[in-house]
């Protein structure tokens, strides 16, 4: 069992759930309970959406009684045996996010100026032996919205109701939650006018720091002279985060950081 924010380090490591035992994971308003029944697992998960909700308990074996409410269960049966150890990964969204910064932000000609945001999180549960993707469940149910400058470009993203702040220690550290950070370069002559900022999560990988939160890659947006975003950059190389554990790499790869479709990452004007 654990309930300290620090102990959330416990995701490094596989949890043992022996037939006829329960688990119960607590991270934010998210609510996991996971069976290991004859021959099968079940997974069952419910969210009270709450984003200030900043909960955290892991239970293994749970015992008490699970909630006739749910908003999901789910059966998977198995044949094979099976060596009765899970992994629970904390892991980025299938979509980017996008954010606000607190005030209207304006970036001065020649100037880089860095951001901090923090985007929720997804949980992964998986079987270790054989390998089996059981579930990947938003801690929250964000919303959606539509990130271009028409209708024609850009793309479905989530919205996060966190907003962008230039002191990172403005942020809330909220368990469910990784911190990311951009560097925004303005190489025009004009000043640059920030008015939403998209994180490419699907891209990025997750790490771990000692105090058990979570930290995203680092980007970097270049506007050229034209007050175009001409480059898009993503920084996870080991020097980076020397004090941070890698928890899971990128949903998406893709052959070079540098080519990154640049477009629509900042919607504002020059």
């Amino acid at each position: 069992m654990s309930e300290n924010i620090s102990e959330l380090k416990v995701f490094r490591d596989p949890f043992e759930l022996p037939v006829g035992q329960l688990l119960h994971l607590r991270f934010g308003p998210l609510s996991v309970y996971l069976g290991h029944f004859y021959q099968e697992w079940r997974v069952s998960w419910t969210t009270t959406n709450d984003y200030m909700d900043n909960s955290f308990s892991l239970k293994a074996p749970f015992v008490g009684e699970i909630p006739a409410e749910l908003m999901s269960m789910v059966r998977y049966t198995y044949s094979r045996p099976c060596n009765h150890f899970l992994k629970i990964t904390p892991v980025l969204g299938d979509r980017p996010f996008v954010a606000k910064p607190t005030k209207p932000l304006m970036v001065l000609p020649g100037e880089t100026v860095q951001v901090f945001m923090s985007i929720p999180l997804f949980v992964r549960i998986e079987t270790e032996d054989p390998y089996h993707l059981l579930e990947d469940i938003p801690v929250l149910q964000s919303p959606r919205t539509w990130f271009g400058d028409s209708t024609v470009q850009g793309e479905i993203c989530y919205s996060t109701k966190i907003k962008a702040v230039l002191n990172e220690p403005e942020l809330i550290n909220r368990p469910y939650r990784a911190i990311s950070q951009l560097a925004i370069e303005n190489r025009s002559q004009r000043a640059l006018h920030v008015e939403r900022i998209k994180v490419p999560a699907p891209f990025l990988s997750l790490f771990q720091g000692d105090n058990g939160l979570f930290y995203t890659s680092i980007m970097n947006f270049v506007c050229d002279l034209d007050g175009t975003i001409r480059n898009v950059e993503i920084e996870d190389q080991e020097e980076k985060f020397a004090d941070k554990v890698l928890i899971s790499g990128p949903r998406q790869f893709v052959k070079d950081k540098n080519l990154l479709n640049p477009l629509n990452y900042l919607f504002g004007q020059i």
